[in-house]
């Protein structure tokens, strides 16, 4: 009885130890990790985003600290509503989206993906940690299904039929024997019939007797008045003596015909051209010295036509990468002359794009569009020809998916030309077409100058037209948490502090000054207000005046 007792005591006395061994990491871990979670989450750091497949995005990232979950956040690129996607353990430091109904992917479209960090054991906004980098990914296009086989040949074909004997051909029939003609009886011709009497004239009717008109008789005849007597005729003047006849002038020699006046010299609008695409044209013009010259005309030539043409008015279009000399003659046989040197450029990765208006989108340069010492803080994106067909959105580099880009919405119908170069070098060209305009756009474009009528004059400065355009925005909108995009908001009366930045960053532009956007949270400084947005907090503008950068805050008062 003793002995099972004491086995009873051992035993319960080894398990209290075991437990005890057990809880008191457990204890000191979860102490420790209560006074790491009442922290902040550092900011999270996405690493890549690479399209393993037409339906699957591959996302990694760096540990945070203060974390016990990741949120995942996704929107396409023509889209500004971030979504959630997925929360993932704070164990894991990667995530595969998938395409579902819910979260699809679309082939061929760009995606944009952040990341931050979560700690539900801390309190208020210190749960939340800051937003990663944004990275974007193109999700490829699903491949073509691998051809089936070809089947095999049937079976070698049966011989040919032989020809039957051709039968031979019958006797030709004899002809018959040709009738003879008929012969045609020549009618008799028919008696004259005799003429009828002539009719004999009927007597003439005996005219009436004409009546005698009676002769008047005539009247007295008036006796003649007394004949005037004749005036005196006048005596005749004395003829004038003749003048003496004028000598005639010496006849004057005529002066030499002048000579025409011949060219001197022609100076062409440009001396040099740049032509980067197959088809390009562009227009040269020659004015010609003196202006008293008698004929001014021109004529036009290429150098090397495979490489570049013109017209007769001057009109030069690229053929082919090379060089050559545009050159304009006089005509007048002065032999005077000018020259343009020409050259043309075509890069080998050119893209073409077709846009409707109000549809955005993005020209980019992949990794593999440029080498691994490319500096990437030198790629330059370029635009040739009208930049208001297009409404800028965002524009710089990236070390992740992207190497440089440019979003933008089409804005006004026309063509255009993006290219990105390095060092000179093109890398990469977009000839765009946009073929409508984005209506919405051009309405809230013309608001805009027509406010900017009603509330600026011609001789105020900078500074009093800034202060008129916030004042105008604030007095003139209602404030509405979450208000639609700017090209919608002014026609509802409504702003939130996006689009009350929007509209005064607008309306700095066009009095000529320099404009930024800004996040409160950061207090970074943006070009473009996407980026401001997407970190978060209040957002307004600075205005560059006198060398300093001034606040401007347009929303209106909180309703």
């Amino acid at each position: 009885m003793n002995k099972t007792k004491t086995r009873t005591g051992l035993s319960a006395l080894f398990a209290v130890l075991l437990a005890i061994m057990i809880a008191v990491p457990a204890i000191l871990q979860s102490g420790a990790d209560a006074a790491v979670n009442r922290k902040r989450p550092t900011k999270a750091t996405l690493t890549s985003v690479k399209a393993i497949s037409y339906n699957k995005v591959s996302l990694k990232w760096k540990k945070s600290k203060n974390i016990t979950s990741y949120a995942v956040y996704c929107k396409a690129s023509d889209s500004k509503k971030w979504v959630k996607i997925a929360n993932v353990s704070s164990k894991k430091t990667g995530y595969t989206h998938k395409s579902s109904k819910k979260y699809p992917l679309k082939q061929g479209k760009t995606y944009q993906y952040r990341i931050r960090g979560y700690n539900k054991k801390a309190k208020g906004s210190k749960k939340w940690g800051k937003y990663s980098s944004v990275k974007k990914v193109k999700v490829p296009k699903k491949p073509d299904a691998k051809p089936t086989e070809a089947p095999n040949p049937t079976a070698k074909p049966t011989e040919a039929p032989k020809p039957t004997v051709a039968p031979k051909p019958t006797t030709a029939p004899k002809p018959t024997t040709a009738p003879k003609p008929t012969v045609t009886p020549i009618p008799k011709p028919t008696a004259i019939p005799k003429p009828t009497q002539i009719p004999q004239p009927t007597k003439p009717v005996q005219p009436a007797k004409p009546t005698v008109t009676p002769i008047p008789k005539p009247t007295a005849i008036p006796k003649p008045t007394e004949a005037p007597q004749p005036t005196k005729a006048p005596q005749p003047t004395a003829t004038p003596k003749p003048t003496a006849t004028p000598r005639p002038t010496a006849t004057p020699a005529p002066t030499a015909t002048p000579k025409p006046v011949k060219v001197s010299g022609i100076t062409l609008n440009q001396t040099s051209l740049t032509m980067t695409s197959k088809g390009q044209t562009a227009s040269l013009t020659a004015t010609v010295n003196p202006g008293n010259a008698a004929n001014k005309s021109i004529t036009w030539s290429s150098s090397n036509s495979s490489v570049v043409t013109v017209n007769a008015n001057g009109t030069v279009t690229a053929v082919a990468n090379g060089t050559a000399d545009i050159t304009a003659t006089a005509a007048d046989g002065s032999g005077v002359s000018a020259k343009c040197s020409v050259t043309v450029r075509v890069p080998n990765n050119i893209k073409t794009m077709t846009l409707t208006g109000g549809k955005s989108t993005s020209c980019y340069l992949a990794p593999e569009d440029v080498s691994s010492n490319t500096d990437l803080t030198k790629v330059t994106m370029e635009i040739t020809g009208d930049k208001s067909l297009i409404v800028i959105a965002g524009q710089g580099y990236d070390k992740g998916s992207w190497c440089a880009y440019i979003d933008f919405t089409a804005a006004r119908a026309g063509n255009l030309i993006i290219t990105a170069k390095y060092n000179g070098k093109i890398l990469k060209q977009w000839n765009i077409t946009i073929t409508s305009d984005w209506q919405e756009y051009l309405g809230y474009y013309s608001w805009r100058k027509s406010v900017e009528n009603q509330i600026w004059t011609n001789d105020m400065e900078l500074k009093n037209k800034l202060d008129a355009a916030q004042n105008y925005i604030k007095t003139h909108f209602k404030y509405k948490n979450g208000a639609p995009q700017y090209v919608y908001a002014y026609a509802e009366g409504i702003a939130d502090c996006f689009t009350a930045s929007h509209f005064f960053g607008d309306f700095a532009k066009d009095a000529g000054a320099q404009v930024k956007y800004v996040s409160s949270h950061t207090g970074n400084m943006y070009d473009y207000i996407a980026y401001a947005v997407s970190d978060g907090g209040h957002v307004f503008n600075r205005v560059l005046l006198n060398g300093q950068w001034v606040n401007y805050d347009a929303q209106p008062p909180l309703s």
